[in-house]
């Protein structure tokens, strides 16, 4: 899979980088590589720290995903609890480093996004927003609600392969990047973070309860 997506290919604002476990700081240190022949890319990258941090983001949220997912199993009941060492001790995730390049104008009464509707093909997601804003979640009436950026907060996701791994007890979230006017022209983009948690294998979860969705694979 590529480690760098840039702009226009998922919108024209949005350009990404892709950081892969378990070993954070070699892929991060591969990533870099990737877009330092990208002339048009905004990223500013050094592979030392940079790597090192990464490294230390990606375990960290690793330990939080196991963590957020033994709690839902809990919640959800005794049997889906006693799988989570079956099915869900070896996921694995990767890390997206997503920038977006505020609009200097926009119209008024207008959207402009930064990234369309979706729900993440992932078991969690966890999302690091700076102070920017702009994520907003559809609501089950069909409402955007902003998700507004508290310091030391972060956004935790249900994806779509949890959604049905639950048979829908537990909901993939639709959501979306609005960007908003640039009112400092010192600050050019928003930045976030988002750990994907997903399953470490394609093989299929199979449950005795009959299920609500089709064959979902990644």
């Amino acid at each position: 899979m590529k480690t760098y997506t840039p702009h226009f290919i998922a919108s024209p604002f949005f350009e990404s980088l892709r950081v892969s476990g378990p070993d954070f700081r070699a892929s991060a240190q591969s990533s870099a590589e990737a877009v330092s022949n990208q002339s048009n890319s905004e990223f500013w990258w050094k592979n030392g720290r940079v790597g090192e941090a990464v490294r230390d983001y990606g375990d960290k949220m690793r330990i939080l995903s196991k963590k957020i997912t033994q709690i839902l199993l809990m919640c959800l009941g005794k049997d889906f609890d006693a799988r989570f060492k079956s099915e869900f001790c070896n996921c694995e995730g990767y890390l997206r480093i997503n920038n977006y390049s505020l609009p200097e104008k926009r119209v008024k009464g207008k959207d402009v996004e930064g990234l369309g509707m979706h729900t993440d093909m992932s078991c969690l997601t966890i999302v690091y927003q700076d102070d920017i804003g702009g994520l907003q979640v559809r609501s089950k009436d069909g409402k955007w609600l902003n998700i507004d950026p508290f310091e030391g907060s972060l956004v935790v996701n249900i994806g779509d392969l949890l959604h049905a791994w639950s048979n829908g007890k537990l909901r993939s979230s639709e959501h979306r990047v609005i960007l908003k006017e640039r009112k400092n022209q010192n600050r050019s983009s928003r930045v976030s973070l988002a750990f994907f948690w997903c399953f470490e294998d394609s093989k299929f979860r199979e449950n005795s309860e009959r299920g609500k969705f089709e064959k979902v694979g990644f």
